[in-house]
């Protein structure tokens, strides 16, 4: 989101509709900003998540936290570089985040225990879900597993079965 951007969006989003704020996406030609994203924040919504990179750090989620946020996704696939032919930038999902996505989740959840978690990246069994919810998500977000409907139902009726 471009900070020109910011002012049509709340114009646009209902004020007690629950949002995810995507900081993060390596497939955008412009630097994010989180620069007066607070704006968002109101007493109508239960959520105002925003969803980091796996390359933020503890810094980005202290400047979230002043701001007001207690929500936070963990994280966004992990940028790649422009291959030298090709115009193409992008990012990497799936077991390339789980290193990434444990340090936010473990140094955030030793910092700020009121804040809520959603951790994502790699969620491809029960072992890497579970793992998250230790180190202290609260939340588990799955995506690329979606990909491969057989480990998706094998993954879901492991979950339902143990009663997670």
């Amino acid at each position: 989101m471009k900070l020109s951007d910011i002012k049509e969006f709340k114009k646009k989003i209902p004020e007690d509709m629950d949002i995810e704020i995507n900081i993060s996406c390596p497939n955008v030609d412009h630097q994010l900003v989180c620069d007066d994203i607070e704006g968002f924040l109101n007493d109508k919504r239960r959520f105002t998540i925003v969803k980091l990179s796996p390359l933020d750090t503890l810094a980005t989620v202290n400047r979230l936290y002043v701001k007001g946020f207690r929500q936070f996704h963990f994280s966004n696939t992990l940028p790649t570089k422009k291959v030298a032919d090709c115009s193409y930038d992008g990012g990497m999902s799936g077991s390339v985040l789980i290193p990434y996505t444990s340090k936010l989740v473990k140094e955030t959840r030793e910092k700020y225990p009121d804040v809520q978690i959603i951790a994502g990246g790699g969620v491809h069994n029960v072992d890497v879900m579970e793992k998250y919810l230790k180190l202290g998500a609260n939340h588990i977000s799955v995506s690329s597993i979606l990909f491969h409907p057989i480990r998706f139902i094998k993954f879901y009726s492991n979950i339902m079965w143990n009663n997670m």
